[in-house]
Protein backbone atom coordinates (compact mmCIF):
# COMPACT_ATOMS: atom_id res chain seq x y z
CA UNK A 1 0.00 0.00 0.00
CA UNK A 2 1.16 3.88 -1.25
CA UNK A 3 0.77 5.93 1.36
CA UNK A 4 0.20 9.75 -0.15
CA UNK A 5 2.00 12.58 1.17
CA UNK A 6 -0.46 15.05 2.69
CA UNK A 7 0.60 18.79 3.72
CA UNK A 8 0.42 18.11 7.59
CA UNK A 9 3.26 16.68 8.82
CA UNK A 10 4.99 16.30 11.99
CA UNK A 11 9.10 16.34 12.93
CA UNK A 12 10.22 13.85 15.25
CA UNK A 13 13.68 15.47 17.29
CA UNK A 14 16.70 13.59 18.40
CA UNK A 15 19.26 16.17 19.14
CA UNK A 16 20.95 16.98 15.77
CA UNK A 17 18.99 15.22 13.09
CA UNK A 18 15.53 15.29 12.46
CA UNK A 19 12.61 12.43 11.32
CA UNK A 20 10.08 13.70 9.28
CA UNK A 21 7.10 11.57 8.81
CA UNK A 22 3.94 12.44 6.33
CA UNK A 23 0.89 10.95 7.21
CA UNK A 24 -3.25 11.70 7.22
CA UNK A 25 -4.57 12.85 10.45
CA UNK A 26 -7.85 10.62 9.28
CA UNK A 27 -6.01 7.62 8.05
CA UNK A 28 -5.83 4.98 10.91
CA UNK A 29 -4.32 2.50 8.93
CA UNK A 30 -0.60 0.90 8.20
CA UNK A 31 0.26 4.26 6.79
CA UNK A 32 -0.35 6.50 9.76
CA UNK A 33 1.90 4.28 12.03
CA UNK A 34 5.82 4.13 12.00
CA UNK A 35 7.38 1.08 11.71
CA UNK A 36 9.73 0.88 14.45
CA UNK A 37 11.28 -2.09 12.45
CA UNK A 38 13.31 -0.08 9.71
CA UNK A 39 14.65 2.24 12.21
CA UNK A 40 18.08 1.65 13.10
CA UNK A 41 18.26 0.83 17.33
CA UNK A 42 20.98 4.65 16.65
CA UNK A 43 18.18 6.47 15.51
CA UNK A 44 15.40 5.08 18.15
CA UNK A 45 17.89 5.72 21.38
CA UNK A 46 18.34 8.91 20.16
CA UNK A 47 14.66 9.79 20.12
CA UNK A 48 14.59 8.38 23.27
CA UNK A 49 17.09 11.34 24.50
CA UNK A 50 15.43 13.68 22.11
CA UNK A 51 13.82 15.83 25.23
CA UNK A 52 16.53 15.46 27.72
CA UNK A 53 18.40 18.54 29.00
CA UNK A 54 21.79 18.32 30.60
CA UNK A 55 24.78 20.94 31.06
CA UNK A 56 28.08 18.37 30.22
CA UNK A 57 26.02 16.11 27.15
CA UNK A 58 27.89 12.19 27.60
CA UNK A 59 25.48 11.73 24.23
CA UNK A 60 27.53 14.12 22.01
CA UNK A 61 31.25 14.44 21.01
CA UNK A 62 33.08 17.04 21.41
CA UNK A 63 32.76 18.38 18.23
CA UNK A 64 28.25 18.65 19.26
CA UNK A 65 27.82 14.77 17.21
CA UNK A 66 25.77 12.49 18.20
CA UNK A 67 28.25 9.38 19.41
CA UNK A 68 27.70 6.10 18.27
CA UNK A 69 25.32 4.47 20.83
CA UNK A 70 28.53 1.58 21.39
CA UNK A 71 30.20 5.16 22.86
CA UNK A 72 27.07 5.98 25.00
CA UNK A 73 27.07 5.34 29.23
CA UNK A 74 25.72 2.31 30.40
CA UNK A 75 24.43 0.39 27.35
CA UNK A 76 25.09 -2.81 26.89
CA UNK A 77 24.79 -5.36 23.38
CA UNK A 78 24.33 -8.79 23.02
CA UNK A 79 26.95 -11.05 21.82
CA UNK A 80 26.36 -9.72 18.35
CA UNK A 81 27.85 -6.58 18.93
CA UNK A 82 24.44 -5.17 17.30
CA UNK A 83 21.00 -5.03 19.64
CA UNK A 84 21.18 -3.19 22.61
CA UNK A 85 20.32 -5.22 25.66
CA UNK A 86 20.64 -2.95 28.80
CA UNK A 87 20.36 0.30 29.60
CA UNK A 88 21.76 1.31 32.71
CA UNK A 89 21.65 5.29 33.34
CA UNK A 90 21.80 6.22 36.83
CA UNK A 91 22.79 9.19 38.89
CA UNK A 92 22.72 10.99 35.71
CA UNK A 93 21.71 15.00 36.07
CA UNK A 94 19.10 16.19 34.06
CA UNK A 95 17.18 19.42 33.96
CA UNK A 96 13.81 18.78 35.38
CA UNK A 97 12.02 20.02 32.87
CA UNK A 98 13.67 17.06 30.88
CA UNK A 99 11.36 14.22 29.05
CA UNK A 100 11.92 10.51 28.25
CA UNK A 101 10.53 8.85 25.61
CA UNK A 102 9.90 5.41 27.11
CA UNK A 103 8.05 4.35 23.77
CA UNK A 104 10.61 4.65 21.35
CA UNK A 105 13.34 1.91 23.41
CA UNK A 106 14.51 -0.68 21.28
CA UNK A 107 12.55 -4.03 21.46
CA UNK A 108 15.59 -5.85 21.95
CA UNK A 109 15.85 -4.10 25.13
CA UNK A 110 15.36 -6.40 28.44
CA UNK A 111 16.75 -4.31 31.49
CA UNK A 112 16.10 -0.49 31.39
CA UNK A 113 17.40 1.42 34.28
CA UNK A 114 17.03 5.20 35.11
CA UNK A 115 16.96 6.00 38.47
CA UNK A 116 18.22 9.08 40.62
CA UNK A 117 17.84 11.41 37.69
CA UNK A 118 15.91 14.14 39.15
CA UNK A 119 14.15 14.33 35.61
CA UNK A 120 10.64 15.77 36.34
CA UNK A 121 8.22 14.50 33.76
CA UNK A 122 5.17 11.58 33.24
CA UNK A 123 5.90 8.59 31.65
CA UNK A 124 3.85 6.07 29.03
CA UNK A 125 4.32 2.18 30.30
CA UNK A 126 2.01 1.23 27.31
CA UNK A 127 4.01 0.97 24.60
CA UNK A 128 7.42 -0.75 26.01
CA UNK A 129 9.74 -3.23 24.56
CA UNK A 130 7.95 -6.59 24.12
CA UNK A 131 10.76 -8.37 25.92
CA UNK A 132 11.14 -6.20 28.92
CA UNK A 133 11.88 -8.18 31.98
CA UNK A 134 12.86 -5.30 34.36
CA UNK A 135 11.97 -2.02 34.61
CA UNK A 136 13.55 0.54 37.25
CA UNK A 137 12.27 4.70 36.94
CA UNK A 138 13.10 4.54 40.89
CA UNK A 139 13.94 7.88 42.90
CA UNK A 140 13.20 10.36 39.67
CA UNK A 141 10.51 13.25 39.57
CA UNK A 142 8.22 11.55 37.66
CA UNK A 143 4.60 12.95 37.88
CA UNK A 144 1.15 11.98 36.98
CA UNK A 145 -0.64 8.59 36.89
CA UNK A 146 0.44 5.07 35.69
CA UNK A 147 -1.14 2.45 33.56
CA UNK A 148 -0.07 -1.12 34.22
CA UNK A 149 -2.86 -2.41 31.85
CA UNK A 150 -0.04 -3.45 28.85
CA UNK A 151 3.00 -4.16 30.36
CA UNK A 152 5.40 -6.19 28.51
CA UNK A 153 4.59 -10.25 29.20
CA UNK A 154 8.01 -11.65 30.51
CA UNK A 155 8.38 -8.31 32.81
CA UNK A 156 9.17 -9.62 36.45
CA UNK A 157 10.35 -6.63 38.14
CA UNK A 158 9.29 -3.40 38.11
CA UNK A 159 10.48 -0.21 40.33
CA UNK A 160 8.58 2.83 40.79
CA UNK A 161 9.29 3.90 44.10
CA UNK A 162 10.10 7.71 45.48
CA UNK A 163 8.47 9.34 42.43
CA UNK A 164 5.49 12.11 42.53
CA UNK A 165 3.07 9.61 40.04
CA UNK A 166 -0.34 10.11 42.00
CA UNK A 167 -3.62 8.95 40.87
CA UNK A 168 -5.35 5.75 41.10
CA UNK A 169 -3.53 2.23 40.03
CA UNK A 170 -4.68 -0.77 38.66
CA UNK A 171 -2.83 -3.75 40.09
CA UNK A 172 -5.16 -5.98 38.44
CA UNK A 173 -3.46 -6.86 34.65
CA UNK A 174 0.03 -8.01 35.76
CA UNK A 175 2.34 -9.67 34.07
CA UNK A 176 1.92 -13.54 34.84
CA UNK A 177 5.17 -14.05 36.14
CA UNK A 178 5.77 -10.67 37.59
CA UNK A 179 7.98 -11.44 41.41
CA UNK A 180 8.75 -7.60 42.38
CA UNK A 181 6.63 -4.30 42.52
CA UNK A 182 7.46 -1.58 44.19
CA UNK A 183 5.31 1.80 44.18
CA UNK A 184 6.41 3.03 47.64
CA UNK A 185 6.44 6.21 48.46
CA UNK A 186 4.10 8.21 45.66
CA UNK A 187 0.53 10.01 45.95
CA UNK A 188 -1.42 7.50 44.76
CA UNK A 189 -4.71 7.08 45.91
CA UNK A 190 -7.79 5.32 45.56
CA UNK A 191 -8.88 1.67 46.29
CA UNK A 192 -6.14 -1.19 46.42
CA UNK A 193 -7.18 -4.00 44.49
CA UNK A 194 -5.22 -7.00 45.53
CA UNK A 195 -7.49 -9.99 44.49
CA UNK A 196 -5.55 -10.70 41.65
CA UNK A 197 -1.76 -10.79 42.30
CA UNK A 198 0.01 -13.50 40.39
CA UNK A 199 0.98 -16.45 42.02
CA UNK A 200 4.88 -15.29 40.94
CA UNK A 201 4.76 -12.22 42.62
CA UNK A 202 7.15 -12.49 45.79
CA UNK A 203 7.51 -8.60 47.05
CA UNK A 204 4.65 -5.86 46.77
CA UNK A 205 5.60 -2.73 48.27
CA UNK A 206 2.48 -0.08 48.40
CA UNK A 207 3.24 2.18 51.04
CA UNK A 208 3.81 5.76 51.83
CA UNK A 209 0.53 6.87 49.16
CA UNK A 210 -2.65 7.75 50.06
CA UNK A 211 -4.55 4.58 49.19
CA UNK A 212 -7.52 4.85 51.56
CA UNK A 213 -10.65 1.87 52.19
CA UNK A 214 -10.37 -1.22 52.68
CA UNK A 215 -8.09 -4.28 51.47
CA UNK A 216 -8.87 -7.53 50.71
CA UNK A 217 -5.94 -9.80 52.01
CA UNK A 218 -7.16 -13.55 51.71
CA UNK A 219 -6.23 -14.26 48.21
CA UNK A 220 -2.49 -13.44 48.40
Amino acid sequence: QTCPLFAKSFLLASMFKLFLILFDPDDHGSCARVDMSNMSQQTLLEIVISKFKVGFNPFIDANGDQRPVSEWPGITFDDSGKNVTEIHWSDMYFVKKSEIELQWLPQTVRYFEFEKSSIKCAVDLTALPEKLEVLSLAENGHVGSVCLKNLPQPLTELYLQRNAFSGEIALDSLPPGIRGIMINDNDFCGSLNLTQMPNSLEILDVSFNSFDGEVNLTQL
